[in-house]
This record gives C-alpha cells, structure tokens and sequence, in this order.
C-alpha cells in the first residue's frame, strides 16, 4: 500500500481487478494475526477479520509476563535496552490493543490461554476494545497453533457467515 490513509479494499481491489472490494477479509497468524487487528482499523472498507493467536498486543494495563526467563521469540528480546518500560514503549507503536476502538469490520480473534509466545492477556484486551462486532475463540490447551485444523475451520465458517 502507498501509504497507510490509503483505504486498504479500493486499493487492493485496483491492483487486482478480480478482486471484489465489498468481499475482502484479512487473515494472519502470530505476527500477522497482530497486523491484520492494525490494517483493518486503520484502513476501512474490509468485510471481515481473522486474527489466529496473535501477538502485537501488549498494553502497560495488561503486560506480558517479563519476569520469565526470555526465549529468542518473546517481545523483550527485540528490545536494545530490554526494560519493561522500554519493552512496552516500543510496543504501543505496534499494539493492537491500541487499535482496536477503530475495528469497523467484523472480527474473528481466536486466543490460546496456555500460550507461551503471544500474551493471552493482550488477545483478551484486543478482543475486548475492538470497535465492531467480534467472536471470540478459545482454545484452552492450545500453545502457538492455537486449535490447528479445528480453528482453521472455525475461522472459514466465520468468513463464509460473512460472505453470504
């Protein structure tokens, strides 16, 4: 996209004209489940949301367990001066929990309790602030993948409730 005002639907559907505008639904997983949450508050005109046990929301109100000893994925190992403070200053920039009042589209956000990358904690609150009707899935003994191939098919059903 030129430029994040750019309305994210119009733009894509000019780059592909195959594409319908009124039918585009973004999806991501970890990292991109986190930017999808951004895009689609941001940039309106997208029919739906699927954000799969997401990451990129963190908030100074709900923060991640920095206590625990760091693994190479873990939000306060991209950090130069690994403080909390640092941590979820550089993260606000990037949080989706702080996006998430402008969601204008339909959501889908699927969280995993036992989770040891994305903060359950973050997933909650984005689910909870997101400005537009949501689902919610919970896949209680799910750690990264969430509910593998059981949330793949709920997020598809979700999508083709929307589509209809």
């Amino acid at each position: 996209m030129p430029h994040s005002r750019t309305p994210f639907a119009p733009w894509l559907a000019q780059q592909l004209p195959c594409v319908d505008p009124d039918r585009i639904v973004t999806a991501g997983h970890s990292q991109g489940g986190g930017l999808v949450l951004i895009t689609a508050s941001s940039a309106p005109g997208v029919a739906g949301v699927v954000a799969r046990d997401r990451s990129c929301a963190t908030s100074p109100a709900v923060p991640p367990s920095l206590t625990r000893p760091r693994s190479p994925k873990s939000p306060a190992s991209f950090a130069s001066i690994p403080t909390r403070r640092n941590v979820l200053e550089t993260l606000a920039y990037v949080d989706a929990v702080n996006h998430a009042r402008r969601g204008t589209a339909p959501a889908w956000i699927s969280v995993a309790p036992m989770h040891t990358v994305c903060p359950p904690s973050g997933i909650y609150a984005a689910h909870h602030h997101w400005g537009s009707p949501k689902e919610l899935g919970v896949w209680r003994y799910g750690d990264h993948d969430g509910g593998g191939p059981h949330e793949d098919i709920c997020a598809l059903e979700f999508v083709a409730r929307l589509l209809r």
